[in-house]
């Protein structure tokens, strides 16, 4: 009997453990999901930190640390132009709130890297929804329909909504009767070229095409051409003061020549008078 009981106050004492381990894990439990709602303010912080704060321009690598952020909202600013690759690295954003910015298109593959999105907000930004935005329609359209998009354009046609045939204008199909007539200037060392191009294209269909096309040059390349371009201006510049050195030199040359040729013709008159003076002895 005296074993038994010493079994079960035994047994009393390991569940008595067992309901301290588990009130241990419910206090963890509790920690975790106060350190959660930490981080949620602190989120909203930085939320309040972004909106409306005139905001005019978003370093390139900006977010790449980020990779815990889950919302954005970065509306109410004066942001005109995103840079590509962005949010390559923030891959746990759940939405992302541009609204009432100052884009006018959004880059290629921008919010592709969001496997977790749910919500984008691009209105009452000037977008351009002629051939730029047509990238991003086609990557709006292969979303899931439970992702909330509102995406609008500058005249506030929901981007989406755009039929496709308005984007038909965007590719030119060439065909062996193709008459092309281009100009390229291209400086030196590869890396840096400068590029312009005007192409004129007759399509031999129902109707005719013109399509120009108009690369504008880097700034790096606009310095290059303007380097180029002074040192134009100085070989002329140089050109033209040796052309009038040159001149002048002629036109002394020619001055100088009649007085030379005055100094030949002494000898003969000298040797005439003596001549005379001959004759005026003999007689």
């Amino acid at each position: 009997m005296y074993i038994l009981g010493e079994r079960e106050r035994e047994r009393e004492r390991e569940r008595e453990r067992e309901r301290e381990r588990e009130r241990e894990r419910e206090r963890e439990r509790e920690r975790e999901r106060e350190r959660e709602r930490e981080r949620e303010r602190e989120r909203e912080r930085e939320r309040e930190r972004l909106e409306k704060n005139d905001i005019a321009k978003v370093p390139h690598g900006y977010f790449d640390n980020l990779t815990e952020l889950t919302y954005l909202k970065i509306n109410n600013n004066k942001i005109a132009v995103l840079p590509e690759g962005l949010f390559d690295n923030a891959v746990n954003l759940v939405e992302v709130n541009f609204n009432y910015n100052l884009l006018t298109e959004i880059p290629d593959g921008l919010f592709s890297n969001m496997p977790k999105l749910n919500w984008l907000f691009v209105e009452g930004n000037p977008l351009d929804c002629s051939c730029p935005v047509e990238k991003f329609r086609t990557w709006l359209l292969s979303l899931d329909q439970s992702i909330t998009v509102d995406a609008e354009c500058e005249t506030g046609e929901n981007v989406v909504d755009i039929p496709g045939a308005s984007f038909d204008v965007c590719i030119v199909t060439t065909t062996s009767t193709t008459t092309t007539t281009t100009t390229t200037t291209t400086t030196l060392p590869p890396t840096t070229t400068t590029t312009t191009t005007t192409s004129t294209t007759s399509i031999p269909t129902t109707e005719e095409t013109t399509v120009i096309i108009s690369v504008v040059p880097e700034e790096g390349d606009a310095l290059v051409t303007f380097v180029i371009s002074l040192i134009l201006l100085v070989i002329i510049v140089l050109t033209c003061i040796g052309v009038l050195v040159l001149n002048y030199k002629y036109r002394n040359l020619l001055k100088i020549q009649p007085e030379k040729e005055g100094e030949f013709d002494k000898p003969d008159e000298t040797e005439a008078e003596e001549k005379v003076n001959l004759t005026d002895n003999r007689y």
